[in-house]
């Protein structure tokens, strides 16, 4: 069962496992492992395309070949189990367990999904999924959220796509800060899936 395979893994099971307790697809979610898993570990410094020399001022509204590949193959959507909806999402965070709940949650409202563990991978992820809204941690590993925010907002394509600051970081000054970067919204983590659902709707309505 999908609950006993995140209990092994997460220490925090607890919370992805109320998610799941009813889910019996056992195999998209290993294979949602598999695809988180391989950004992962192709976020790592030594599988880094900067690591062997490469100009690290490179622009990030540029994605490198390698990265573009990747988004392509490893970050593809996964089909809908509720079928087709006319809505991508791309969902950005650095945290495993995260990832997969948020993932899961937003494939079982309907919506085709693309994951990114990183403000680099979230970038190529952009420019080849193209999707209508991305939900996007702000403390990421290599580059901040609002940096990605900042360089996707350069791009004609991104200028009117609704971004969403999905964050642990409460206070209302947070807030304040990541709206006036120019998210479209800030989603505080542990969220329950009404509340995301509610977003996500607010910003795409049927």
């Amino acid at each position: 069962m999908v609950l006993e395979l995140i209990a092994l893994q997460s220490k925090r099971s607890k919370i992805v496992g109320s998610f799941f307790k009813e889910s019996t697809q056992c195999k998209q979610f290993d294979a949602v492992k598999a695809v988180i898993g391989e950004a992962n570990r192709s976020d790592r410094p030594e599988n880094s395309p900067h690591a062997n020399g490469v100009n690290e001022e490179r622009s990030l509204i540029e994605p490198e070949p390698a990265l573009q590949s990747e988004a392509k193959s490893q970050l593809a959507p996964k089909p809908s189990l509720l079928g087709a909806c006319q809505y991508s999402i791309l969902i950005v965070d650095d945290d495993e367990d995260n990832l997969l709940y948020a993932h899961y949650a937003v494939e079982q409202l309907g919506y085709r999904v693309a994951v990114a563990s990183s403000g680099r991978g979230a970038i190529a992820s952009a420019f080849s999924f193209c999707p209508d809204m991305i939900l996007l941690d702000i403390m990421l590993d290599d580059i901040s959220g609002t940096d990605v925010l900042r360089q996707l907002r350069q791009h004609k394509q991104f200028e009117a796509v609704p971004i969403i600051a999905v964050t642990a970081l409460a206070h209302d000054r947070d807030r304040e800060l990541a709206m006036e970067a120019g998210f479209a919204d800030y989603l505080v983590k542990p969220y329950m899936l009404d509340a995301l659902e509610a977003m996500i709707k607010q910003h795409l309505p049927s």
